[in-house]
C-alpha cells in the first residue's frame, strides 16, 4: 500500500479520489486551502491547509508520500496566465 498525497482534496473529483484510495487500502494526506465540514473521519486520512503554490508548503507535504496525485485547481480563476498556471 501506499501513503499518498492529494491535493485538492475537497473538490468534487478530490472527494472521490480520496474515497477509492482509502477503499484501495492505501494511507491518504489529503491537502487543500480550504477545510470542509465532510472530510473523511477515517484512521488512514490525515488533512492539511496548504496552498501549493507555496514551495515550502508543498516540500513539507511531500515528505514521506509514495505517489501524488495533484487535483488543486482554481475553479474560475480571474488570470488565466497567472493564477491558473501557478497551481
Amino acid at each position: 500500500m501506499f501513503h499518498i498525497l492529494i491535493t485538492g482534496c475537497n473538490g468534487e473529483v478530490g472527494r472521490k479520489v480520496v474515497e477509492m484510495a482509502l477503499q484501495d487500502g492505501h494511507t491518504v494526506l489529503g491537502a487543500d486551502k480550504t477545510t470542509s465540514n465532510d472530510s473523511p473521519n477515517h484512521p488512514r486520512f490525515t488533512f492539511k491547509v496548504a496552498d501549493v503554490c507555496d514551495p515550502g508548503a508543498v516540500m513539507e507535504l511531500v515528505k514521506g508520500c509514495n505517489a501524488i496525485i495533484h487535483l488543486a485547481a482554481i475553479r474560475n480563476p480571474g488570470d488565466y496566465l497567472f493564477e491558473a498556471h501557478n497551481v
